[in-house]
């Protein structure tokens, strides 16, 4: 594998905007980036996921090509990459063979955040 390994992904940040992002993965290495207009829009900057494990939510009862999320903390801020169920094995895999222990939650609705969490650490208004 040909490191980093880059996918697209949906992106909520910390004072709730959604908009589109990357997410890329490299032994040692998760960063989850908003995309320039997401950026603009909500002042997110990059986020470097700190520790070794990484958490994937599979809500059951949310759309299929937005239902798969990992949050990425790091750096007192939290990023939460969205993707489409299909793309999840992929994503896995790559985690894994990065070295990052993934731990899968198979949930209803949860999808690993929850917005008055995201809203309360941020600063200024919201």
């Amino acid at each position: 594998m040909t490191w980093p390994v880059t996918f697209t992904v949906g992106v909520t940040t910390q004072k709730l905007w959604r908009g589109g992002g990357k997410l890329s993965i490299a032994p040692g290495w998760l960063v989850c980036a908003p995309s320039r207009v997401t950026a603009a829009v909500s002042a997110s900057r990059a986020v470097r996921h700190e520790g070794t494990q990484v958490d994937i939510y599979i809500a059951r009862l949310v759309p299929p090509w937005i239902n798969v999320t990992v949050p990425i903390r790091g750096e007192g801020e939290t990023l939460v990459a969205s993707m489409w169920i299909l793309g999840r094995r992929n994503l896995r895999r790559t985690l894994q063979e990065a070295g990052y222990d993934v731990v899968e939650h198979v949930t209803w609705v949860d999808r690993g955040f929850r917005r008055a969490d995201m809203k309360s650490s941020t600063s200024g208004p919201t």
